[in-house]
């Protein structure tokens, strides 16, 4: 049984990789109608809702007997564009299967979840056992621009199809190596979400005559001060903890022994400052500050005139614990007032405990397979579906597993959205294991 739901996924993944769903436009509609027809093959009849012609969700509820609270997986359809094509080692949707990887755009982001948990629902289907609470299988569309195709819409519109105690998605279930040791994240926070548009004005003119106060200038020093800035450190239970868990575990003698005590984050924002290159601490500002990061800019449309007005998007987010307006007040004390700020697109951060039973059983069912790698809660600067699903409720955690050694040369983060994105084949096998098991100890 181990072996053919090992390959049902590789299989599910290969042709979830060759449909395009590039977003934008999306096209999710396509992967939609694959997993429909797999899933009648079993005899399941999915739930079908596209908001946007072409923008597809899939929801399936497996009954059970109301012994237990729902459970609800989830995977996003669409992915980000490839880029240069001309880049990548294989065409970015080929599949193709060399040298130990599957490549393709939404290898890793994260059509391997989409593959498992389709191949998950063939094999309950295939023993018609009833678990002992619903399990909800959702698929969808436009993760990666907000959700309003996807997640977002579904909880707005059809919160009824959606009902569950807890949900597993993105982002986590894979290693994290620190100080010779291997930890399994597992998402129990995630980052508000600002995207907001900076706006100033000036006086238009010719471009023989430059004037220091032009809409140009005020958005040039605006992203200079952004750029340079680091807005002030917040705590939060899930960081504290991933941090004395890491620390405790990583660094030997007395320092790993009373980590707690000795490292904070002030230390960590001095050594921030005094080694601004190290991959390390660049990987843990985002979880100890609310950040932000100048993403589009546009002005004027000739080369000899100075344009009225400015204008750059800014990617902001913001901890769990903090607001959307005390973020905000951070950013205008970097800019200053003359700037305008006009919020595009939101969303609140969440956090979840990590002293739960469902918790309890993914570091269980971690150690079952990989008993040296420690299970450690993480806090997401992203944004996943989760965000949404959270709204309802749910308690709501990260792990997609990809749980073993990584081969040479590769990790999940670095991957992840990048040219030659690819999965290692033996950690979606291990995955497909790891993510049943899970399920059937939990449910069954």
């Amino acid at each position: 049984m181990a072996f053919e739901i090992e390959e049902r996924t590789l299989q599910h993944l290969k042709k979830l990789i060759s449909i395009n769903t590039s977003n934008p436009p999306g096209n999710e509609s396509e992967a939609v109608a694959y997993i429909s027809d797999v899933l009648k093959q079993v005899g399941i009849q999915p739930v079908v809702i596209e908001p946007q012609k072409g923008r597809g969700n899939c929801i399936v509820r497996l009954k059970g007997k109301g012994e237990k609270g729902g459970l609800l997986l989830n995977s996003h359809l669409d992915v980000v564009p490839a880029g240069n094509e001309k880049a990548w080692r294989n065409p970015p949707f080929s599949a193709a299967d060399e040298g130990g990887f599957i490549w393709g755009r939404g290898a890793v982001d994260m059509k391997h979840m989409a593959a498992m948990m389709l191949a998950i629902v063939e094999e309950i289907s295939l023993k018609g056992v009833a678990p002992r609470g619903d399990i909800v299988f959702v698929w969808t569309a436009d993760e990666e621009r907000g959700g309003e195709c996807g997640a977002r819409y579904l909880v707005q519109k059809h919160r009824d199809l959606l009902e569950a105690e807890y949900g597993i998605g993105e982002v986590g279930g894979f290693g994290l190596s620190l100080g010779g040791k291997t930890f399994i994240i597992v998402q129990t926070a995630e980052k508000g979400l600002c995207w907001f548009r900076l706006r100033t004005a000036g006086l238009s003119g010719h471009g023989s005559m430059p004037d220091p106060e032009s809409s140009v200038a005020k958005i040039s020093r605006a992203i200079a001060a952004l750029s340079d800035a680091k807005l002030p450190v917040h705590s939060t239970r899930t960081f504290s903890m991933f941090l004395e868990s890491v620390i405790t575990k990583a660094v030997p003698g007395p320092v790993g022994k009373f980590g707690k005590m000795a490292i904070s984050a002030k230390l960590l924002k001095t050594i921030m400052r005094r080694f601004p290159n190290s991959k390390v601490v660049k990987g843990l500002w985002p979880m100890m500050a609310n950040t932000v990061a100048v993403t589009m800019l546009e002005a004027g449309d000739s080369p000899n005139v100075i344009p009225q007005e400015a204008t750059a998007v800014v990617d902001g987010r913001y901890l769990p614990g903090q607001t959307r307006e005390g973020f905000l007040s951070e950013v205008t004390a970097v800019i200053g007032k003359d700037v305008d700020i006009e919020i595009i697109q939101e969303g609140e951060p969440f956090e979840v405990s990590s002293e739960t039973e469902l918790f309890r059983i993914i570091q269980e069912t971690v150690e079952r397979f990989e008993p040296r790698m420690n299970v450690v809660p993480f806090l997401n600067p992203g944004f996943t579906d989760g965000k949404w699903f959270s709204k309802l409720g749910i308690i709501w955690y990260g792990f997609t597993p990809l749980i073993g050694v990584s081969p040479e040369g590769w990790s999940t983060f670095e991957t992840i959205h990048a040219v030659n994105e690819r999965v290692p084949v033996e950690l979606v096998k291990k995955g497909s294991r790891v993510l049943l098991k899970l399920i059937e100890s939990w449910m069954f």
